[in-house]
């Protein structure tokens, strides 16, 4: 009897194990046929507005690719500047540089101040009429699509240009369309000495001498001094020197003689000063020496752009032996400027 209610049993649970299972097939065939989800697309876009400023990075000295923190005047240099403007470069206006004396305030001058100016147009340069130049041939402009890049300005400084240690400066601005602007500085270079000098009288004369005359002054020129022209950016010096003189046929040769002693057979002597008496006159060698008694304010530099005339005078003085009576004798007197104490 007990093996009969087993199995009736177990019937029951076949069947409600397959009633369990159609209810599960049922429940997933019920999902897989639900309705899908719909999906979209949408396109934002945004634009950068304004005019941002330009900026001024990195300004650098350069003397032949060569980074320097020194200058000569008349000599070329290349001055590059990085410009930024998120507008792009060819918003940049004006690019304006200013080189001048660190203690100077004033407008452009010859001496300590100069301003050099980029416009699309190309550079240009104040003031005008001194001899601080462009090297058109050093400069260069970026690419003026990008927007960043480094504008290259080649020139030369005046040759006038205040001598001074550590004391010229590089003030560099960038103008926009907007007239927004920026300023970057570059400081702490220094302007060396220069000088030149030019020979304003290129031969002189002292006439006829006799044997043993002495401190005869020349004739000509008819003011009785030899003049040069002296443009110096410092305080400066003249000096000269000479040689031994001869003949015009080269038959004969008169020795120069440029101490104290008393002159020998055949010699002659040179002084010179920049007064008319030769109470301080030196004696004219052969290296240069300083010529003394120029007017105190003569030499002091700089000097005006066109330059400063100074006035030499000479006086001869010959042996009482040894020189051909009727020959002419002749030779050159050099001067040449240098700085002051050197």
């Amino acid at each position: 009897m007990a093996k009969k209610r087993g199995g009736k049993m177990n019937s029951k649970r076949k069947m409600g194990t397959k009633i369990l299972a159609f209810a599960v097939v049922m429940a997933i065939a019920i999902g897989a046929t639900s309705a899908p989800a719909m999906a979209g697309e949408a396109e934002g876009r945004f634009t950068i507005g304004g005019n941002p400023t330009p900026v001024v990075g990195t300004i650098e000295l350069y003397d032949g690719g060569n980074p320097t923190d020194e200058m000569t005047p008349q000599t070329e240099y290349e001055l590059s500047m990085t410009i930024t403007d998120e507008s792009t470069l060819s918003d940049i206006t004006e690019l304006k540089v200013v080189i001048k004396e660190g203690d100077y305030s004033g407008e452009d001058c010859a001496t300590d101040q100069a301003t050099y100016t980029w416009t699309p147009s190309g550079w240009s340069v104040s003031p005008a009429d001194s001899t601080w130049a462009i090297v058109t041939d050093q400069c260069n402009v970026p690419i003026l699509t990008d927007t960043s890049g480094d504008w290259v300005l080649g020139f030369k400084p005046g040759k006038v240009a205040r001598e001074g240690k550590n004391g010229w400066v590089f003030t560099v601005t960038a103008t926009d369309s907007e007239v927004q602007s920026d300023s970057g500085i570059l400081s702490s270079k220094t302007m060396l000495w220069y000088g030149e000098l030019t020979l304003i009288d290129t031969a002189y004369s002292f006439g006829i001498v006799n044997l043993s005359d002495s401190d005869v002054p020349i004739i000509s020129p008819s003011d009785g001094n030899i003049d040069v022209e002296s443009i110096a950016n410092g305080d400066y010096e003249i000096k000269s020197k000479s040689e031994d003189w001869g003949t015009v046929d080269e038959s004969r040769t008169a020795p120069l003689e440029s101490s104290l002693e008393s002159l020998s057979s055949g010699q002659f002597r040179l002084q010179n000063e920049g007064d008319a008496t030769p109470d301080k006159a030196a004696y004219v060698g052969s290296s240069y020496t300083m010529i003394p008694d120029f007017p105190a304010a003569s030499l002091t530099g700089p000097t005006d752009v066109t330059g400063a005339t100074n006035e030499i005078y000479l006086w001869l003085s010959v042996a009482d032996t040894g020189l051909q009576i009727g020959d002419e004798y002749g030779g050159t007197y050099y001067v040449q400027i240098f700085k002051a104490g050197e």
